[in-house]
Parts: C-alpha cells; sequence; structure tokens
C-alpha cells in the first residue's frame, strides 16, 4: 500500500515537470529549425567580431553552455565570430542575441578538380553557442549574457551590421507603433531641430567604395566652427576653437524673453545677457547616447525700457504691457536621465526688489500704482515619444509645477508695496516636431500655464546646405481660460518673425 501511494505521489509531483521540461525542448528545438532553416526572411542581423589580440577573447573564456560543457572563444588568425541578432525594434529596446557562429578561413586557397573545373575552397561554418546556449545565459548567466550583447553593441557602433534579410521589404510601408528611446536619442534628436545653441552630432561610420571607413575619420554635418541662431529676440553664438573641449563647451547668448511668464518678447522689459554651458559626464570614452548631458544657461536679467517696441514694431500685436520684471539673476538648467528618473528642467529667476522708476503704470503722476514681479521659477519632467520607426513625428511632453509673484507699489506720500500674487500652477507644454526623411521641417508647442494657453511655432523656409537655415516663426498667447484677465496682464498677443540658423 505504502509503494502504491508513493508512486502515485511520485506521477503528481514529477509528471507535470517532465512533460514541462519536454515541452520546452520542442520549443527550442522548433525554433532551432526556423533559425537554421527560414534565416533568409527573418528580419536578422549579423555582426561580425575577429580578435586580433589575447585581450579581446579574454572575457569570453569558459562560457556555460546547457549541456554543462564550457565554451572558449579563440584567438586564431582568420578566424572570426558571427554574432546573430534579433534589431532594437519597437518591442525590444535593446537588441537580442539569438546565437554565435565560429567562422573558420580553407586551409588554401586551392580546390579540389571536378570534370575540368575547379571547386573554390569554402570556409568552415560551425554554431559556437546555440539558441538554447544564449538563452541559458541570459536566464542563468546573465552577466555572461550582458558581456556578450555589450561586445555586440560596441561592434555595432563600429561597422553597420549585416542584414539576413533576403526578401524585399516595403520601407514606405506606414509603422504606426510608435516608440521611444532607452537612452539620449529623442532628447539629441529634439535639440538638434529646436535649440538656439549647439549640440554636437555623433560621428557615424560610413561606407566608400564598399571600403568601411572607421568613425572619427570624416567629420559629420557641418565643417563650420561658427554657429549662430538670430532672431528679433534672441542671438547665439559659438566658436568651436574657444568655445569647446573635450567634454564641455560653452556659449554666449543676448535675449529679451521670460522663461515662464505668459509674456512675448519685449514684454517683460528686459534684456538677459549670459553664457550656456554644456557638460558630459562620460565614462573612459564619451558615448553622446548614453552621457549624462548637463545643459545650464547662467544671464544677467536687466531693466529695459521696450514697452514702446511692443506697440511700435509691425510684426507684434499687443498692448501695451502691463507688468514690470525685475533685474536680477537667471538660471536655467536642463539634464538628461540619471538613477532611472525622467529628463529634469530647472529654471529659477530672481533679484533685489526694486520699486523706483516702473516703465509702465497707471493712474495720475501724484498718484499712480503699478505691478512688478520679482521672482519666477518651474521644474519640469520631460518625456518623449515617437509615432512610429521612422521617427518623422516627434513628441515631448513636459510636465510640472510653477510660481511667480506679483507685487502691486502705490506711489503716494511715498511708497506702499503689497503681494496681490503668489500661488503654484500646474505647467503643461507639449512639443510636436516633424522631421520627414531627417529634414526638420516644422515645430509646434502648446503650453498651458496659470490657465492661459501660449502656442509656439516654426517652419522652415529656406536651407542652403551646408550651413544656412531660415525660419518663419510665430508666438500667439490667448486670452485666459475659466477666469477673468488679471490687472497686470494683456489680453492676447501675437507676434511673428523670422530665425537664421548658421551652421547646425
Amino acid at each position: 500500500m505504502k509503494t502504491l501511494l508513493r508512486s502515485i505521489v511520485v506521477l503528481f509531483v514529477f509528471v507535470p515537470f517532465l512533460l514541462y521540461g519536454q515541452t520546452v525542448e520542442k520549443l527550442y528545438a522548433k525554433i532551432e529549425k526556423k533559425l537554421k532553416e527560414d534565416n533568409t526572411y527573418l528580419n536578422l542581423l549579423e555582426v561580425s567580431f575577429a580578435p586580433v589580440k589575447a585581450d579581446d577573447v579574454k572575457p569570453f573564456q569558459g562560457i556555460p553552455k546547457k549541456d554543462g560543457s564550457k565554451y572558449d572563444f579563440e584567438l586564431i588568425d582568420g578566424v572570426e565570430y558571427q554574432f546573430i541578432i534579433l534589431p532594437e525594434n519597437i518591442d525590444f529596446d535593446q537588441p537580442v542575441l539569438l546565437f554565435v557562429k565560429k567562422v573558420t578561413p580553407p586551409s588554401s586557397l586551392g580546390g579540389q578538380k571536378f570534370f575540368q573545373s575547379v571547386a573554390a575552397a569554402q570556409p568552415k561554418v560551425e554554431i559556437a553557442l546555440d539558441f538554447e546556449d544564449v538563452q541559458n545565459l541570459y536566464f542563468n548567466h546573465r552577466k555572461i549574457y550582458n558581456k556578450l550583447l555589450n561586445k555586440v553593441k560596441e561592434l555595432m557602433k563600429e561597422e553597420t551590421p549585416k542584414s539576413l534579410l533576403k526578401i524585399h521589404v516595403d520601407k514606405e510601408l506606414h509603422k504606426s507603433k510608435g516608440i521611444s528611446a532607452p537612452d539620449n536619442l529623442d532628447y539629441l534628436n529634439f535639440q538638434y531641430a529646436n535649440s538656439p545653441h549647439m549640440y554636437p552630432k555623433e560621428k557615424k561610420s560610413v561606407t566608400s567604395g564598399g571600403r568601411f571607413v572607421r568613425p572619427g575619420s570624416r567629420k559629420a554635418g557641418s565643417t563650420t566652427p561658427f554657429k549662430v541662431s538670430y532672431d528679433l529676440s534672441r542671438l547665439t553664438f559659438f566658436y568651436e576653437k574657444y568655445m569647446q573641449w573635450d567634454n564641455n563647451s560653452i556659449s554666449t547668448e543676448l535675449n529679451f524673453n521670460n522663461g515662464l511668464l505668459n509674456l512675448l518678447p519685449f514684454q517683460s522689459m528686459t534684456m538677459s545677457l549670459g553664457i550656456r554651458s554644456l557638460i558630459f559626464l562620460s565614462g573612459a570614452k564619451r558615448n553622446l547616447r548614453k552621457d549624462f548631458i548637463i545643459d545650464a544657461k547662467i544671464f544677467g536679467r536687466f531693466r529695459v525700457n521696450t514697452s514702446s517696441l511692443v506697440t511700435g514694431l509691425p510684426f507684434m500685436f499687443s498692448e501695451r504691457p502691463k507688468l514690470n520684471v525685475g533685474s536680477g539673476v537667471v538660471a536655467d538648467v536642463k539634464t538628461t536621465r540619471a538613477f532611472g528618473l525622467p529628463f529634469l528642467h530647472f529654471y529659477f529667476a530672481s533679484g533685489t526688489e526694486n520699486y523706483d522708476n516702473p516703465y509702465v503704470s497707471f493712474g495720475k503722476p501724484d498718484s499712480s500704482w503699478a505691478y512688478f514681479s520679482f521672482t519666477q521659477w518651474f521644474a519640469t519632467m520631460s518625456f518623449y515619444w515617437n509615432t512610429n520607426q521612422e521617427r518623422n513625428l516627434r513628441m515631448r511632453f513636459d510636465f510640472g509645477i510653477g510660481r511667480y509673484n506679483v507685487s502691486k507699489a502705490t506711489y503716494y506720500n511715498g511708497v506702499q508695496t503689497e503681494l496681490v500674487y503668489n500661488q503654484f500652477q500646474p505647467y503643461f507644454k507639449l512639443y510636436v516636431n516633424f522631421v520627414p526623411k531627417g529634414n526638420q521641417l516644422f515645430s509646434a508647442a502648446f503650453r498651458l500655464y496659470d490657465s492661459i494657453l501660449k502656442f509656439d511655432f516654426w517652419l522652415q523656409l529656406l536651407k542652403l546646405k551646408p550651413n544656412h537655415v531660415v525660419r518663419f516663426t510665430a508666438s500667439y498667447i490667448a486670452e485666459p481660460l475659466f477666469r477673468k484677465t488679471r490687472p497686470w496682464e494683456n489680453a492676447k498677443s501675437t507676434m511673428i518673425g523670422l530665425n537664421y540658423r548658421f551652421g547646425f
């Protein structure tokens, strides 16, 4: 009886595991067969690794296989290893290693004669690590799998992988599923199109006459050492010879804008002048897509009476401004991801409260009042999204919080001041960039802050390669939503203009 019960327990406990093991073995066998027999119409890539010194193969010794044996990569003249991978796609944010082949060249260039013809000797191809071996590494020896995958990524930067797909693919076919890069790619793409300052570009591998040219042997993009962005409200300047170093660069900026207030250029009646510093915190070698990047600006803000320009310029459509913005210091810092956080943006502007000589005031000369704002700040997180794998329609969404103060100064028998506004408000901003086939065609930005919608837009009008770009720009501030216009706010404002970019 005890023997019977023991047998029943064994059946119920171990048989499911045996069946599961057989099922897994069958699945691996089917995948192996698919990879072997159907590789001509699978979307796979081949990355070649030809070790030239002992250090190249040292990290890949004693690799455990599914049968319990160990595999060593060898340093043999002419022998190369081929990594077969599934490329990054909308479902995987990095390549997936499938199996590894070892290719040994023929011992001689001759061949055997058959019917008076010569059959060329063929290289010997054998499977070093099959699919099940690689899966075993992924699930049970992740550090070793990551070593192999990191080597694949390193090789992919040096040379374009070979595609094993032997069927025609319609590249114009619409891909509707969106994608977001796991690294700095989306951030960099956004800055290339929208930043008025220089951002370095990756030096890509190129092929000339079938011969591979390693990265760094040719300069990518514009060859001019100067970069200038100019419109009627902002001027930036960069000169590579004196303003760029290994992991840092600076550029200068002059502008008449305000980063938070719902004001168009010149309406703040201030001028900001300062520098922008771009810092890369890299490892042994700079990697734009992996480095931690800090884009920091520091300005001195000075009061300038531009109130007459707001109503006098032919490309501005607005009432006379009503808010006096104080002088002070402005700090504007953007960063890429750190510790798993989103992309961050911090803005802070403040200065000494001085109510003398308002540029805009109300009332009679002997009894007047004016509105001042001395401190503004906001903090946001940014999220990027592309509508398809071509990355021709790119979006960015900023979400955060902001705050500014407004004081009312009354000029009667001296100066009396009172704080009339100082509240936190949510901050939302959506950017949409259209970049068909790499051509930066237009951008639109919609911002909602303090119940006011602000719209910014640019459209590329002219591009003369390699250095000249002219864009049409427009900005519009709407009337407040769900509330009345405050005494220091304009009902609505519009500005149009041109932006000239040189060297970008």
